[in-house]
């Protein structure tokens, strides 16, 4: 009987750090950068670094508390994020009007709808939001 009840705890421990674990949450945390929108409308990577060095961002924060902000020319959309499976990303933003509900990651690249376009963020070095605002 102590046998069972020391398996049964240490299967417990190992769900339990899966479920901590979850999608490798230190590893997605951070600063991504709007890499390319896609599509008819699109704007390529190369035309996005143009308008950086003009002054335009658009950034997305993940932090570690699970709050996320989309800094998008010195406007902030911010809410929660929650990953569980490692490659998806649900967000719930405070503006729901964006359309941002659900994103993908993969290769340090996030793609979510945003606006109704399909937009591409890959990680990048850390920004701090305040400097944006």
């Amino acid at each position: 009987m102590k046998r069972l009840k020391f398996i049964l705890v240490a299967l417990c421990a190992v769900a339990i750090a899966g479920a901590v674990a979850g999608c490798g949450n230190s590893k997605i945390e951070g600063t991504y950068n709007l890499y390319e929108i896609q599509g008819s409308n699109g704007t390529t990577h190369e035309e996005i670094a143009q308008l950086e060095k003009g002054g335009f961002s658009l950034f997305i924060n993940l932090d570690s508390d699970k709050t996320f902000h989309l800094i998008m020319v010195g406007m902030d959309n911010d809410g929660t994020w929650e990953c569980t499976d490692g490659k998806n990303i649900t967000f719930k933003p405070n503006i729901p009007t964006l359309g941002m509900t659900n994103a993908t990651i993969s290769d340090g690249k996030i793609t979510m709808t945003l606006l109704g376009e399909t937009t591409v963020f890959a990680k990048g070095d850390p920004k701090k939001v305040d400097d944006y605002l």
